[in-house]
């Protein structure tokens, strides 16, 4: 019975979730959308990330969970658009975009904040939740290449990671998760680094 109740709970909760992704959607105009959307791959871009980093905080805090970002950065990706061209490298950000998105939760807010980076607002219990999410999304990259115009193009991903703290100014996070993200490439790349 327990399990039964506690599957309840999830659903409605995965579905307050939505309903409150769609409020957020709904809440900006057309104009506002179209400003904060990346052309390319059609998530939100760094006008839609300093959006929607309050916003998400703020529902964590309600919530009663922690802010968590992650950095990422594809691998050598500059080789992609050197060795095929900027249209096969348009492909592999388009679907960098669908492989991130698909990893995380839909209530997470993926956002391109330039070039071949992305940044993912979460809100997750603790650094453990934040780091299974963020190695998922590593998994998704480097387990299958990307089949591009018949060309099959392998891309790994470096990721920084954190947790907002309470004493965190607005931006502190991000900064901390772009040096982890730095991190991640010195120690090799196609790997997580978190930063207290």
């Amino acid at each position: 019975f327990s399990d039964m109740a506690a599957l309840v709970e999830g659903y409605l909760k995965l579905r307050n979730d939505s309903r409150q992704t769609a409020q957020l959607r709904a809440a900006l105009s057309r104009e506002q959308r179209k400003a904060m959307l990346d052309p390319l791959t059609q998530l939100w871009n760094r006008a839609g990330l300093n959006h929607f980093l309050p916003r998400h905080q703020q529902q964590a805090d309600d919530l009663g969970l922690q802010l968590g970002v992650l950095f990422c950065d594809l691998d050598y990706f500059k080789k992609v658009n050197d060795s095929h061209g900027h249209v096969a490298g348009d492909q592999a950000l388009w679907e960098t975009a669908r492989r991130i998105s698909a990893a995380v939760r839909p209530q997470d807010v993926v956002t391109r904040s330039g070039g071949e980076e992305f940044v993912v607002l979460l809100q997750v219990h603790d650094q453990q939740e934040l780091l299974q999410i963020a190695e998922r999304i590593r998994s998704a990259m480097s387990n299958k290449p990307l089949d591009i115009d018949g060309l099959h193009i392998k891309l790994t991903i470096s990721i920084g990671a954190t947790l907002r703290t309470a004493q965190d100014a607005p931006n502190e996070a991000l900064k901390r998760a772009d040096q982890a993200l730095y991190q991640a490439k010195g120690n090799g790349r196609n790997r997580v680094e978190f930063a207290n």
